[in-house]
Parts: structure tokens; sequence; C-alpha cells
């Protein structure tokens, strides 16, 4: 993708996917070990950047993500489902994944299924849906809102 970037520092490694202009995008910063263990990179679109690194048994798949608030079309916000989907699907079965990101989501404060507990707020958005969905197609769990 135009606009990916690897910078490596002294003890670090920022990657980052984003516009030219610096007004969107998503990066990671890794310390020296785990700039050491990053096997690649891909850089989705300016909303999502998958790492891969290297375990000693199972590797790992680290998913940042930026969800469009949900003002914007809901094209935009399918498109963006279906771009974190592909993405997931560039990662084996047995690798570890993990999402980290801002979902632009509020979930329920009730437990759902093994996705969340009741630890959200009063009303659940629709953002707070399509995250649920897409944690149930990917047996995800929330663990931070």
């Amino acid at each position: 993708m135009e606009g990916a970037e690897e910078t490596r520092g002294q003890g670090y490694t920022m990657i980052n996917s984003g516009d030219d202009e610096h007004q969107r995008g998503v990066s990671s910063l890794l310390d020296n070990d785990c700039s050491k263990a990053l096997k690649g990179f891909w850089a989705v679109n300016d909303r999502i950047i998958v790492a891969k690194l290297n375990g000693k048994h199972f590797d790992f798949g680290i998913t940042r993500a930026y969800t469009a608030t949900t003002d914007k079309d809901e094209e935009v916000i399918e498109q963006f489902y279906e771009d974190l989907d592909k993405a997931l699907k560039k990662l084996k079965s047995k690798d570890i994944k993990t999402i980290m990101g801002d979902f632009n989501s509020k979930v329920r404060n009730e437990k759902v299924e093994n996705i969340f507990g009741r630890f959200g707020t009063d009303k659940m958005n629709e953002g707070g849906e399509q995250l649920t969905d897409c944690c149930k197609e990917n047996k995800f769990i929330v663990t931070n809102t």
C-alpha cells in the first residue's frame, strides 16, 4: 500500500499505514525484542495494519485498527469490516491473533456470550453491534472498552 512504511531506530521499529498527508493512519511501535521477532507486516489501508511476530511455539498476529465513526456512510463502515476480515485471513489459523484499536463502539453492560462482560454502557450503538458480530465470527473477546 502506498503510504506504508517501516522506520527503525535505536531499540525500536515503527510500522505505519497512512496517507501521504499524515492526516489519517494507524501505527504500531515495537520495542527492540519485538522488532527482532518481526517477520513482516501488511498495510491493508489507512485504517488497518497487521504485524506478524515470530514466536517460540506460535506466531503472533497483531492487528491495529481504527474504525470510521458511526456518522459515516454505512458503506464505509461495512468496507472497514470487510477489510479487517481480509487482513485476519492473511494470518494462519494457528497464529495467536490480537486486534487493538478504536472501534468507535459502545457495548452493553450485560454479558454477551464469551465476548464481553457487564462493563459497558447502558446503550449499545451501531458500532457496538458490528463489533459484537465481528467478535462472534472470529471467536474474539473484548477486553477493554
